[in-house]
């Protein structure tokens, strides 16, 4: 019950009219609360509600008013701002509440829910029993126990199978779509051939590149639309991350239930940066040299790749890539040509292989200005390999 204090004396007056054309009532009248509240289970067994509706009419024309009346200016009296506040009511079925003893979710046939009658005004001392009496009015009983019944079986439907494949991670990595460890952000894209038969529902890939169309007798009945929960940006493997889907409401027409709506992934394991130049044996070295001469050939119109050069960022430094190589090759243009510099950054697959992000680093007319104008740095180290 919210009841605001400003609104007290024309509360009181409005009660006061009240008192004035109601006919008063001799005696205590008994309550029946089952013949006064209708109890309804809604939804499916096992995931049912419970709602009440209360009579609230009924009751106040069993109350004595003049009793009511006497019982209201025993509150207000002192002008106590507390008991103002809690007299301010519309009728006087407001002064007591009947509801749930909690609130219920998730029912079954066969449970119980229990009814309860309570004072509203126990903070000023007045209990259950004082507004019988003050009111003119006796419950049989306060409280009362309803077995759930009637609630029909519902088919429940997994609407995440197939989703995990539609969860994209990816970096911002130069020239490739790759998901980086530490770096990745998720994304969910539904394809273009996604197609799933539940009975006579076909759920195929919807008006969003997140969404799945539900098609029911050829006609569209639902849409669902997944998204992931917050925002999840430089993930690493193993992260964990909430999948939750909208819609759905249709599929209750035809007794379809969506038992959950979030569904936690764990991020799979992501491609990782190079670590130390103790990675880089003869093998990769070659590979790295022969994919940074097709950058130069393809990129730069040069034709080779002289020497390569680890390179480590000073620690203190709060870039995510600490260590890399750089490849210096010639280029060829239609004004000038000369000597380039390629900054190669290896990434390993989670399948053990290597690949490269690659960018032009810079160029020179003379092959022996490049050590000294890019490579003296305070933040770099450069080693030749």
């Amino acid at each position: 019950m919210t009841i605001t204090v400003k609104k007290v004396i024309a509360a009181v007056l409005a009660i006061s009219s009240l008192l004035a054309l109601c006919s008063c009532s001799a005696g205590r009248e008994k309550i029946d609360l089952e013949d006064f509240i209708t109890i309804e289970f809604a939804k499916y067994n096992g995931y049912g509600t419970a709602s009440i509706d209360v009579d609230e009419d009924a009751i106040e024309n069993l109350i004595d008013y003049e009793k009511a009346k006497n019982f209201h200016s025993e509150i207000a009296e002192g002008n106590n701002e507390l008991a103002l506040e809690l007299a301010f009511v519309e009728s006087y079925t407001d002064l007591f509440d009947i509801d749930f003893e909690e609130d219920y979710a998730n029912l079954k046939n066969g449970d119980k829910v229990k009814i309860i009658v309570k004072s509203e005004l126990e903070e000023l001392g007045y209990d259950l029993k004082d507004i019988e009496k003050g009111l003119g009015i006796k419950f049989k009983d306060t409280e009362i126990t309803y077995k759930v019944e009637g609630l029909v079986d519902a088919k429940t439907i997994d609407v995440f199978e197939g989703i995990e494949e539609c969860i994209t991670y990816t970096s911002m990595i130069y020239g490739q779509e790759l998901a980086i460890n530490g770096e990745a952000k998720v994304e969910i894209f539904i394809p273009d051939d996604f197609e799933r038969v539940i009975d006579d529902m076909y759920f195929v890939k919807g008006s969003y590149s997140n969404s799945i169309k539900v098609v029911y007798n050829n006609e569209r009945l639902d849409e669902l639309r997944f998204s992931v929960q917050g925002a999840y940006v430089n993930l690493s493997s193993g992260d964990k991350i909430n999948v939750v889907v909208s819609g759905g409401s249709a599929l209750e027409e035809l007794d379809y239930l969506i038992p959950e709506h979030i569904k936690e992934y764990t991020v799979p394991e992501l491609a990782e940066r190079l670590e130390s130049k103790s990675q880089l044996n003869a093998d990769r070295i070659a590979k790295i040299k022969s994919e940074a001469t097709k950058y130069v050939q393809d990129e730069l119109g040069g034709s080779n790749v002289y020497e390569l050069y680890y390179y480590e960022i000073n620690p203190s430094s709060d870039a995510k890539i600490k260590c890399g190589v750089v490849a210096i090759g010639n280029y060829s243009g239609f004004f000038r040509s000369g000597y380039a510099l390629v900054n190669i950054k290896p990434v390993i697959l989670p399948d053990g292989t290597w690949t490269f992000e690659m960018s032009s680093a810079g160029k020179m007319d003379l092959l022996e200005e490049i050590p000294e104008k890019c490579f003296d740095h305070a933040n770099y180290t450069y080693t030749k390999i």
